[in-house]
């Protein structure tokens, strides 16, 4: 009897590779996605925010619809494990933007103080050290 014990590295490798393939990932996208939540939190919350919305003329009184844009966030995780991040109004680009994608209609007065164009694209240069900090932190704790 021998006293050796062996097992092929091989077969281990492979089993570690799938666990892995599976595994970082996903605390990849779960990190992606907590991040996402916080720059849709700080494009409401922190200067310049979305705007409150927009209020269309019917019939020579004012309706209310302000709030739409604000409340219309969403979040989404793709097949490939990314996530998209937006508000899903047919005018959000236009008031991301500042103006029509043509360039006309320059939108001067906001509906909201501290509203402004880039309300969401902004966070991300302006907090990125954070997000990729709180990201890190975040796949740690998973890894751990």
């Amino acid at each position: 009897m021998s006293d050796n014990f062996t097992v092929p590295i091989s077969e281990v490798s492979a089993n570690l590779n799938k666990i892995l393939d599976r595994t970082i990932p996903s605390i990849a996208t779960e990190a992606l996605y907590e991040m996402a939540k916080q720059v849709v939190n700080d494009a409401v919350n922190v200067e310049p925010k979305v705007p409150v919305g927009h209020y269309r003329a019917k019939a020579g009184k004012r309706t209310g619809v302000g709030g739409q844009l604000k409340q219309s966030w969403k979040i989404e995780k793709t097949k490939d494990g990314m996530i998209t991040v937006g508000f899903n109004m047919p005018y959000a680009t236009y008031q991301h933007e500042g103006q029509r994608s043509d360039g006309s209609r320059v939108i001067r007065n906001w509906t909201e103080p501290g509203a402004g164009k880039k309300f969401l694209g902004n966070k991300l240069s302006m907090f990125k050290d954070i997000y990729l900090k709180r990201m890190a932190d975040f796949i740690k704790s998973r890894s751990e």
